[in-house]
């Protein structure tokens, strides 16, 4: 393989997708149409499935042929190095690979949950990883802006529940039992929230005020009905469009900016219904 540059990196705030352009300037595969790789991070939650949508929309309009794939787990690093491998065996034209980064949406959060509960009050943090980018962006974001902004807010230490959603149900009725007067908790993506959200019902808990990250419809649900307070939504399809897009100029040589924002919002039941954030949620 001939990498010839790296082309671009698109963010959402809370994530980017490094891409490079890369192959040599035969027909890959011997196909007429360019051959572009993505390799996720993860493919069990919603967004993923959002971006891959958004990949597939715009390869169509492109011309262009792609393959979208991603470990069972964002936890399972092996995995996806070994799909990045074998993605580059193909001699694709270029490849997309998610490389996460977070530090724009996790201060928005924090300070809606601060909001929320007045600026005091103990606040328990339910992260994904400790490791990923997105983990510790998420995580540190949060923190920073709580330490900096809200002085009567109370943090707990920060529990890690790779995701998932049991584990992350499960540590959260621990948090409760061990700390009954917890007023929020933060989940720091899809299946942290939704597992936050599951653990506060379970433990039969009234007042908590949840935030978190992402918009797959166990949460919009729980949005609507008063489980959680609200969350940051990333644009996922617009993620996966423009990961395409910029292969595409990458294959070509043509100039791209270095970051391509693909924005975030909050949004609670004040403004779910609003035709922006109806465009970015992907239940």
């Amino acid at each position: 393989m001939n990498r010839r540059r790296f082309a671009a990196v698109l963010t959402a705030a809370t994530m980017t997708l490094a891409l490079a352009a890369c192959g040599d300037d035969d027909k890959a595969g011997g196909s007429e149409q360019p051959y572009i790789a993505i390799v996720s991070k993860g493919f069990q939650h919603q967004f993923w499935q959002a971006v891959k949508k958004g990949a597939e929309q715009e390869a169509a309009k492109e011309g262009a042929r792609i393959t979208f794939e991603g470990p069972a787990t964002e936890q399972d690093i092996e995995a996806q190095v070994t799909m990045l491998t074998n993605a580059i065996a193909k001699n694709p034209k270029a490849i997309g690979f998610a490389a996460l980064d977070s530090k724009a949406a996790a201060p928005e959060a924090a300070k809606h949950l601060s909001e929320l509960l007045g600026g005091k009050g103990k606040v328990a943090m339910v992260v994904h990883d400790q490791t990923s980018k997105t983990g510790q962006d998420r995580r540190d974001g949060f923190i920073d802006w709580m330490k900096a902004n809200a002085p009567g807010i109370t943090l707990l230490p920060v529990q890690y529940g790779g995701g998932d959603q049991a584990k992350s149900a499960d540590i959260t009725k621990s948090i409760l039992a061990a700390n009954p007067d917890v007023a929020g908790i933060y989940g720091s993506n899809e299946g942290s929230a939704i597992g936050v959200v599951k653990g506060v019902e379970e433990a039969n808990k009234k007042g908590v005020k949840i935030v978190g990250f992402d918009s797959g419809k166990a949460q919009i649900d729980a949005i609507k009905s008063g489980l959680m307070a609200g969350a940051i939504t990333q644009n996922p399809i617009g993620i996966g469009e423009q990961t395409v897009i910029a292969a595409m100029k990458a294959i070509k040589a043509e100039s791209q900016p270095k970051i391509i924002d693909t924005g975030f919002y909050w949004y609670d039941k004040t403004n779910i219904d609003e035709a922006k954030i109806q465009a970015v949620l992907y239940q």
